[in-house]
């Protein structure tokens, strides 16, 4: 898995991309997505420094998605909030081995950040 942080004032932004196939069957459930599909899943956190939960405010998450030898496309971005913390995902479907380059643009309270992994 890859991953990318960035700070916008006192939020933490936290993006990293696991495999669909290996997520447990708890977590693909949490995140609406059925456990054994092909593809990568990014997933975004924001927190405060402590990793605590924060308020997203203001937050606005732009996601592009590149796989290897194929154009970027956006990537919609779902809102899941569980036990008071909020996070983002978004689907990749490729079939395995794939290379994917993910690109995040975070903007909160007149900050900004860009991320590339």
């Amino acid at each position: 898995a890859s991953s990318a942080t960035a700070t916008l004032g006192d939020a933490v932004v936290h993006a990293s991309a696991v495999a669909m196939a290996d997520l447990n069957p708890a977590v693909a459930s949490r995140y609406g997505i059925a456990s054994g599909q092909p593809g990568l899943l990014l997933l975004v956190t924001v927190r405060d420094a402590a990793g605590d939960a924060l308020d997203a405010g203001d937050l606005r998450l732009q996601a592009t998605a590149t796989p290897l030898g194929e154009f970027a496309r956006t990537l919609e971005l779902r809102q899941i909030t569980t036990g008071g913390l909020t996070d983002y995902v978004g689907e990749v479907r490729t079939t395995p081995p794939a290379n994917v380059q993910f690109r995040l643009d975070a903007t909160r309270g007149g900050a900004r950040a860009q991320m590339a992994f």
